[in-house]
C-alpha cells in the first residue's frame, strides 16, 4: 500500500509544483529593456555597465520629500528585500534621484540611515538631473498607461528585470499583494544555486 501511494504522493507535489511555477511565470511578460550604460551615483561614483551585466535589477524612482507615504514604503520594502535577498549577489537595487548633490543628500542621506540601507552591498544610488529623471520615469520606470496618466504624480512602482536587462513587470508599491507576488517573481527569476538552497521566506506569513 505504501508503495502505491508514496509515489502518487510524490507525483502530485511535484506536478502542483511545476504547475505553480508555471503559472507564475506565466504573469511575467517583456516591457522592453532597462537602459545599458554607465550610471552617475550620488556619491560622485559610477557605477559601470559591465558590472550590471547579468545582473537581475530592481528600479524605482525616489519620491520627492512632499510625499512621505510613499518615501515610507519604498524604504520599509527595500530594507525587507535586501534583508530576504542579502546573499544574492544577482539581485541589484537601483534607487534613482535628481536634482544636484547637496539636494539628493539632503534627500538621501536620512532615508539611507533610517531604512538601514547604507551599507548595502547590492544597493546603489543614482543621481540625474531632472530632465534625465522625468525622461526615464515616463519611458522605463512606470507602466507606460501610469506615465500617460499623470505626469506630475510621483512613480509608485518598482521594475524587476531578469538577467538581460530585460523589464518582466511592475509592481505598486502601494498594493502589499503586488509586493507579495515581487518576492515570488524574484524567487523564480534569480539563477537557481545548487550548492545551497534559497531560502525563500514568503512575505503572506509575516
Amino acid at each position: 500500500m505504501l508503495l502505491i501511494v508514496f509515489p502518487a504522493a510524490s507525483w502530485y507535489y511535484l506536478n502542483s509544483g511545476l504547475q505553480y511555477r508555471r503559472s507564475t511565470m506565466a504573469e511575467l511578460k517583456e516591457y522592453g529593456t532597462f537602459p545599458s550604460e554607465n550610471w552617475p551615483l550620488a556619491d560622485g561614483s559610477q557605477l559601470s555597465e559591465e558590472f550590471l551585466k547579468k545582473k537581475m535589477l530592481l528600479a524605482h524612482q525616489m519620491p520627492d520629500a512632499g510625499h512621505p507615504e510613499l518615501v515610507k514604503r519604498y524604504g520599509e520594502t527595500l530594507r525587507r528585500l535586501h534583508d530576504q535577498f542579502e546573499e544574492r549577489d544577482e539581485l541589484i537595487f537601483l534607487t534613482l534621484l535628481h536634482g544636484d548633490s547637496a539636494r539628493v543628500g539632503q534627500q538621501l542621506m536620512p532615508f539611507a540611515e533610517t531604512y538601514e540601507l547604507e551599507d548595502q552591498p547590492h544597493q546603489f544610488f543614482i543621481r540625474l538631473d531632472d530632465n534625465e529623471f522625468a525622461s526615464l520615469g515616463k519611458e522605463v520606470l512606470q507602466p507606460k498607461s501610469e506615465a500617460a496618466s499623470d505626469l506630475e504624480e510621483p512613480s509608485a512602482f518598482f521594475l524587476l528585470t531578469d538577467t538581460t536587462a530585460t523589464i518582466r513587470r511592475y509592481y505598486d508599491i502601494r498594493e502589499e499583494s503586488d509586493i507579495r507576488r515581487l518576492v515570488e517573481h524574484i524567487a523564480l527569476l534569480l539563477p537557481f544555486k545548487k550548492d545551497r538552497e534559497l531560502i525563500f521566506k514568503r512575505e503572506v506569513e509575516k
